[in-house]
């Protein structure tokens, strides 16, 4: 089972956040989230309703058909935000529709740095899924050494949210009724939410560009930090004023041990001052030691904007036994395209108990499109997954986390 909190289950359960009076279309703040109600006891006890019953329960609302692809590009983009970079799982730990989670400096720092003031406390920063999602600082340096990002890049993060944010913004050009109070607010938060994309995915863009700087001492990867960093504050700028129609509030949970009382996102803009400042502050420290580095790199411009090319496809992973307690398992990997000659294929697992051991590698031998690797048994199930790394800078990890879960669990 599971516990459904409701958006505004920590806040006032009378519309509390229209600026002006006419917007609201509801005296209570459930009716802004009733769609999310419907969703989770829908699927709940129908996981293969179809996505009709959802459109036309939108279209109900507002009035039109022609607002459901924005809607499901706008509501892309928070849970990415959580998957990129993220503080924690939990509400106390992070908002990621909020909070700007630290300087962009910060974000290009490794894992276990001390967080700064109004960061991540303590926690890390980071993916919310490390097996399956890069940070910027490990795709950068695997940059630097020439190496394949097997997992999810930031790149790719950043290239997904902003593609969902350009598809957003195309509610405002849907043609809605002005009497409809709540079409206006979908309208305006489809707007308000490509705003917050572009600031994560540029600040994001940002964060891996630094990290290459500091390591190689280029100075067009510290353009493109210090551009990407400029164009992540103009986007906060944008979101302050499209959400200029929302009251600030109270929000107890995360933004006011912060700092931020009471909460809009005009009350943060001051700080995306630090976002700039740190990117000067690491040039700084860059030119007063500079590294040394004899490699190549490709233009920045070009790097940042490139979506990671098709890797092999997975077809299927496979585990024999089937047994949680087996001694040993099995496990094959079925590829859709032949991997490369010269490179190496790992299978990846851990223990179901997530918090027994890390990820752990076996190898894998094959040929063609079929790999088959022996793994030790942990007498209470385990996690799969299977990397390909090399030649040159091809890297995956199957299966693929922007399609399905990105591992094979065998429970206990």
């Amino acid at each position: 089972g599971f516990t459904l909190e409701a958006a505004h289950a920590y806040l006032p359960q009378r519309d509390f956040y229209h600026a002006n009076p006419a917007d609201s279309f509801s005296p209570w703040a459930f009716r802004r989230d009733e769609l999310a109600y419907l969703l989770f006891g829908r699927l709940g006890y129908d996981p293969k309703t179809p996505e009709s019953v959802f459109r036309a329960a939108l279209a109900e609302r507002v009035g039109t058909d022609g607002l459901w692809d924005a809607v499901q590009s706008a509501s892309d983009i928070v849970p990415f935000i959580m998957t990129g970079n993220t503080c924690g799982p939990d509400q106390r730990s992070y908002a990621p529709e909020l909070e700007l989670g630290g300087p962009v400096a910060y974000w290009a720092s490794p894992s276990g740095t001390t967080p700064p003031q109004w960061s991540c406390a303590n926690l890390g920063n980071g993916p919310f899924d490390t097996f399956a999602f890069a940070s910027p600082y490990d795709a950068a340096t695997d940059l630097v050494h020439a190496r394949g990002t097997s997992r999810v890049s930031p790149v790719d993060v950043a290239l997904t949210v902003m593609a969902d944010a350009t598809a957003a913004r195309k509610a405002a050009t849907v043609t809605v009724d002005a009497k409809n109070a709540e079409a206006r607010d979908v309208v305006r938060e489809c707007g308000a939410l490509a705003d917050l994309g572009e600031w994560f995915a540029r600040k994001l863009r940002g964060a891996t560009a630094l990290v290459v700087y500091e390591q190689t001492g280029k100075s067009a990867w510290l353009t493109a930090a210090t551009d990407e960093t400029n164009a992540s504050v103009l986007a906060w700028k944008e979101l302050v004023a499209d959400t200029a129609y929302i009251l600030p509030f109270a929000e107890n949970m995360r933004m006011t041990p912060l700092g931020i009382v009471p909460f809009h996102w005009k009350t943060e803009e001051p700080r995306t001052a630090l976002d700039i400042a740190s990117v000067k502050a690491t040039a700084t420290a860059v030119m007063a030691m500079p590294p040394v580095f004899t490699g190549t790199l490709p233009d920045p411009g070009v790097w940042l904007a490139t979506a990671r090319g098709p890797g092999v496809g997975l077809v299927s992973l496979k585990v024999a036994p089937e047994d949680p307690k087996a001694t040993s398992w099995t496990v094959t990997a079925t590829f859709a395209h032949d991997v490369p000659t010269g490179a190496k294929v790992d299978i990846q697992y851990r223990p179901f108990q997530s918090d027994a051991a890390d990820w752990a590698s076996a190898p894998a031998s094959g040929k063609g499109t079929v790999f088959t690797g022996t793994v030790s048994g942990t007498g209470e199930g385990a996690m799969f997954g299977v990397e390909i790394q090399g030649p040159a800078t091809m890297a995956y990890r199957y299966p693929d986390p922007m399609l399905e879960t990105p591992y094979l669990a065998l429970p206990p």
